[in-house]
């Protein structure tokens, strides 16, 4: 019975990591895109090229997880 309570405590342990590194994860995505979409000026980059940056900011964020 002890081995059950273990190995459920690990399981549940391993499960609320996850979420944690999701929530993080969601957080890195965030930001970058506030920052991106706040920092930039249309003048020099044009909205076609923010958003192509964007995607490619969050396809490698999303690639690490």
């Amino acid at each position: 019975m002890l081995c059950m309570i273990s190995r459920s405590a690990a399981y549940n342990g391993m499960l609320d990591s996850q979420k944690i590194a999701v929530e993080a994860q969601h957080g890195l995505i965030a930001q970058i895109i506030k920052d991106v979409v706040f920092s930039s000026r249309l003048g020099e980059q044009g909205r076609a090229s923010n958003v192509e940056h964007v995607v490619d900011v969050v396809d490698a964020t999303m690639s690490i997880g």
